[in-house]
Formats: structure tokens, sequence, C-alpha cells
């Protein structure tokens, strides 16, 4: 549990450079962020190349201002892959499911084989059911589910590579039984 509502670069690292993180459960009923902006439950900011791989996390986000997303807060020249997000996220101005804004310089973000189904909400602008605000980030294989989001649409595109993204159903996501 982390209950920064003052505070700006909230999770469990504050902020990351050149990380790699890999293979982590964020669950449980503990696993909350509470902050001002640049809020994940794994990192309030990540960049410089950082990997963000083979995450699954669950629990929820809020912020008072923005910038918050179940994995990452604010995502800059760097990568998410191979992920799970079903936390809650709420919040004002850039709020989504994965990270809250991914940019990049020179195209250099990805956003790759993830899937988020956890509840978005934003009283602000710029939300979606993968992020608030992407610009030139390469996005392959990333999926959301509309009904579990509340989000019809992956979020502010700007500059941003799609290949073979889309929002569905829960039920259409998931495996038969």
């Amino acid at each position: 549990w982390i209950n920064r509502p003052g505070s700006n670069y909230s999770g469990l690292f504050a902020s990351v450079r050149e990380a790699r993180l890999q293979q982590l459960a964020l669950t449980g009923p503990l696993t909350q962020v509470v902050g001002n902006g640049y809020a994940g439950l794994l990192s309030g900011y990540a960049s410089a190349g950082s990997v963000i791989s083979g995450v699954y996390a669950t629990g929820s986000v809020q912020v008072a201002d923005g910038y918050a997303g179940g994995i990452v807060g604010d995502l800059y020249n760097s990568t998410v892959q191979y992920g799970l997000s079903e936390a809650s996220v709420a919040g004002g101005n850039y709020i989504g499911g994965l990270v809250g804004r991914a940019r990049s310089w020179k195209d250099v973000s990805q956003l790759n084989q993830v899937l988020v189904m956890g509840l978005v909400t934003s009283d602000g602008s710029y939300r979606g059911g993968i992020a608030g605000w992407l610009s030139g980030v390469n996005i392959n294989a990333t999926y959301w589910a509309t009904d579990a989001t509340g989000q019809d649409a992956i979020g502010y595109l700007s500059g941003t590579v799609n290949t073979d993204n889309s929002g569905h159903l829960l039920a259409e996501l998931q495996c038969p039984t």
C-alpha cells in the first residue's frame, strides 16, 4: 500500500531509468497506489530504454491530477511487453489501463503483447483502455477488454504505429474452457 496523495512519482519504484524489470507479480489486497500524479503499480515514471517484461498487476492506482497507469504512470523511450494489467486506474488527465502516457523520441517506445482488463475512469482529458496518450510509440498485439475497462478507444494517438491492436469484450479475449 503506497499512500502519498500529495506526491508525484508513486509506485513500487518512484522512477526507473535504464532498468530491466522482469517476471513480477503485483497482486494482493494491499496492492494500491494513491498519489497526486505520475503513478503506477510498478513505477511512476520509466525512461531511457527501460524494459518492463512479464509483469502481472492487480489492485488499484488513484491520482488527484494525472499520468496514471496500471503498470507505469509515464513511459518515455522505453518498452512494456508480455504483460497483463487487471488494475483499476482513476484520476484526471492522461489515464490508461497500462500506462498513463507513452511517448518517445524517434519511435523507440514500444508496447508489445499486452492485455488490459482493469476499469479505467477519468474526470479529465485523455484516457483509454491502453493509455491516455500515445505519441511516437510502436504498438503490437496489444488488447484491452472494452467492457472491463469501460473504454472503447486505445487512447489518444499521435504519430503512433499500430499493428493488430484492438478492444474486445472480455469474453472474446478469454480462452474457451
